[in-house]
């Protein structure tokens, strides 16, 4: 919650703001290891900045033999989900990490590589591709987030209007760990786990607080953010000919992804490394199996997009999608350098269908309302291979 846009300069130029950054335990142990979840509860009756939200931690990897190293921070978080007063309002769906790079890191954060390295463990060049040491007890800091913690339409969220917030995160298999070829018995624990967020005091006499009763008692607050929901559609096994349905419930359908897994990422041998880097739990694409050759979706009979795309008009359509055409801020992986890199390992089809906000404007729900209504839609690919990984829509 925070004042309306017309109080921005009086807001700006009258009023004294305090802010405390304060340190949150977990209501769960302090300790973790692969698919333990851990719980915090946001503290009552302040503003508290959702943007500023970090889980800290210190991580340690073990294996047999070999090494092995977690690639980057966020590929430690399997599921992130928030629940308001019971309720669940972000429903914590698997494979958060999996989003996580594919949408954000392999197409956006690659600039911010060298700051990654502190404390987001960010892995580079030849430790990248095949690690030399496992980590001991590396400090580690969350603090890029998808969803309600990155995209609620109030920065500032005043929890004495809502029921108790907690956030829940399940921790990653440790199929999630980079690995050299020799690793053996992969493993990670976690430690010291704890969460810091900022807290806000508008010093204004009460004003603010006197406003914002009589607005509640006049209709009710609306609170919107981006959510996802995963889908996965099986096994493709001849061929990547195939046709993915499927269903979504939304106010505002935004965007669709999709793309193929490995159907054995959880269960591959811990010495099979990705020869571009991070881990072969991510890696996703036809791989050494076969070709796609086009693939196009079907919304509510409609196809998009009109024609059937090849390869590059899929490259083209996932980079309008991602808000990438016509900007020169951001770097893809280091290992995404050909459209057969995008055809093999990092493979991504985006359909987007509302209109992004504009930096600094709040986000419209301009996308496709599926509430209370049935969207037939499917995701067709067209190509040939021996032996195809999972088809999975996201």
């Amino acid at each position: 919650m925070s004042y309306p846009k017309s109080w921005s300069w009086i807001a700006a130029q009258r009023l004294p703001v305090s802010k405390m950054r304060v340190k949150l335990q977990p209501s769960t142990p302090l300790t973790a290891a692969p698919f333990d979840t851990t719980a915090y509860t946001l503290p009552a009756n302040v503003l508290l900045n959702l943007r500023s939200i970090a889980f800290h931690g210190k991580v340690s990897t073990t294996t047999t033999a070999g090494f092995a190293v977690v690639p980057f921070a966020e590929a430690l978080i399997d599921s992130l989900a928030i629940e308001i007063g019971g309720q669940l309002v972000s429903s914590g769906h698997p494979m958060y990490n999996f989003l996580f790079k594919m949408l954000a890191l392999d197409f956006q954060l690659q600039d911010r590589a060298s700051m990654r390295q502190v404390l987001q463990l960010q892995q580079t060049g030849a430790n990248l591709v095949s690690p030399v040491a496992n980590q001991n007890g590396a400090d580690f800091a969350i603090y890029n987030h998808l969803g309600f913690l990155g995209t609620s339409s109030v920065g500032l969220l005043d929890t004495s209007l809502v029921p108790q917030v907690r956030i829940l995160i399940r921790w990653a298999p440790a199929a999630v760990l980079a690995t050299n070829a020799a690793s053996t018995g992969r493993n990670y624990s976690l430690k010291d786990l704890y969460m810091t967020c900022e807290t806000v005091e508008v010093l204004d006499g009460n004003t603010y607080q006197q406003l914002l009763q009589k607005r509640v008692a006049s209709a009710p607050l609306t609170l919107t953010w981006t959510d996802y929901q995963l889908q996965q559609s099986g096994i493709v096994t001849a061929a990547l000919d195939q046709t993915a349905r499927f269903t979504c419930a939304a106010n505002s359908l935004d965007c669709v992804h999709s793309t193929f897994v490995h159907g054995d990422a959880n269960t591959k041998a811990d010495g099979t490394f990705s020869a571009k880097g991070y881990s072969y739990y991510f890696e996703r694409g036809a791989g050494a199996t076969g070709a796609i050759a086009s693939a196009q979706y079907s919304i509510n009979s409609t196809q998009y997009p009109s024609f059937r795309p090849t390869l590059p008009d899929v490259w083209v359509q996932t980079m309008d999608a991602l808000s990438e055409i016509n900007t020169t801020l951001g770097q893809v992986a280091p290992g995404l350098a050909s459209i057969d890199d995008f055809h093999n390992t990092y493979f991504l089809h985006s359909l987007r269908f509302n209109v992004p906000a504009a930096l600094g404007e709040q986000q419209t729900l301009s996308g496709i309302n599926t509430v209370g209504s049935t969207v037939a839609s499917s995701w067709q690919t067209f190509g040939t291979a021996v032996a195809a990984p999972a088809g999975g829509l996201i």
